[in-house]
């Protein structure tokens, strides 16, 4: 059900599906980024040592059966595709996995892997994730005889990611999730739908039977998110 709300696109009143419009904003950011380590690379030329650019992966925390990331991950990687980027693995998790669903995903996206074992989002386990790039790595160049890479999960820069999610946790949980974020992640990121409803307009209307249209047909407003 979540996941199809993510995804869902009513064409009059949603320019886009939730979905979607969380692709932007994580494209944007890697956009960002990328564009810092082209300007670091371009000041390092001179040194003995320039420091290589680093590829990009998302850390999915608390995917629950998957949520908006395959849908995400495909908009945010054919959109990479138009302008001859490199693409952006994701990689679902969950204290609790929900490994059956996950390889459905994984099978329908070479570029869409899972941690198969419990993963604790205020201090995820660093060996945990890169053995996950790393399968998703290896399944990728059996399906499409991809270069080996001994560098790639070493290098690569993992940003964290909750959609939906930051809410379970309290303030204790969420300082952790933050500290540890800080101290040991490259970028932390959550994403939140805010909707738009008539139901705040009209409450004076409520009565009997008047109030109906706005008890029963407004919710469908609540279909228009913004991020």
């Amino acid at each position: 059900m979540l996941t199809h709300f993510w995804t869902l696109h009513l064409p009059i009143i949603q320019s886009s599906s939730p979905a979607s419009l969380a692709a932007e904003i994580v494209l944007s950011t890697i956009d960002s980024i990328e564009s810092q380590q082209a300007h670091f690379s371009h000041q390092q030329q001179i040194s003995p040592k320039p420091r290589e650019r680093r590829r990009i992966a998302i850390i999915d925390l608390c995917s629950g059966g998957g949520g908006p990331i395959p849908a995400i991950a495909r908009a945010v990687n054919a959109s990479r595709k138009k302008h001859d980027a490199e693409p952006i693995d994701f990689i679902l998790s969950d204290l609790h996995p929900h490994v059956e669903a996950w390889k459905v995903h994984s099978a329908e996206d070479p570029h869409v892997g899972y941690v198969p074992v419990s993963l604790d989002a205020t201090s995820p386990a660093e060996e945990k994730i890169k053995g996950a790039l790393k399968a998703l790595r290896k399944r990728r160049r059996e399906l499409e005889e991809e270069d080996d890479d001994d560098d790639y999960d070493e290098e690569t820069m993992v940003l964290r990611m909750f959609c939906l999610a930051f809410h379970h946790f309290d303030d204790p949980l969420a300082k952790k999730i933050l500290v540890d974020a800080m101290t040991n992640a490259d970028g932390l990121m959550y994403v939140y739908i805010l909707f738009h409803s008539l139901l705040l307009i009209p409450p004076f209307l409520s009565w009997y039977p008047y109030g109906l249209p706005y008890t029963y047909v407004t919710p469908f407003p609540a279909c228009w998110p913004k991020l």
